[in-house]
């Protein structure tokens, strides 16, 4: 029950953040898709926090560091590889489960500037 953040690298010190929860057993995303920079992104560690994604050493060195971080579980160094394996293990789970998207209505989601809470 409580939140899961999906990193993904924007590139020039910028990571894309979505936070989570789970609604009924599925991670359900709350509000938008976020641009941080990397050294200033914070979770939210009034509860547990979960972080998963792409994240690089100094991003956990980082995490790791902040008060309340007894309470944060980071994805394995392994799993936060980008690699096209994992995206293709989701995949077939999704399509052998019957869980399909609607082609005529799939779009891309581009992530745009400014960085959220930057005000640049």
């Amino acid at each position: 029950g409580c939140p899961l953040y999906a990193i993904a690298e924007a590139g020039r010190g910028r990571i894309c953040v979505g936070a989570f929860r789970y609604v009924d057993g599925v991670p359900e995303l709350q509000g938008e898709i976020e641009l941080h920079r990397s050294a200033e992104w914070t979770p939210d560690l009034s509860d547990y926090a979960l972080v998963t994604g792409e994240l690089d050493g100094q991003l956990v060195d980082r995490l790791n560091a902040l008060e309340g971080a007894e309470r944060l579980s980071l994805v394995s160094p392994a799993g936060s590889l980008r690699r096209a394996g994992y995206l293709a293990e989701l995949a077939w789970d999704r399509l052998a489960s019957g869980s399909v998207d609607d082609l005529d209505t799939l779009q891309p989601m581009y992530v745009q500037q400014p960085l959220t809470g930057s005000g640049s």
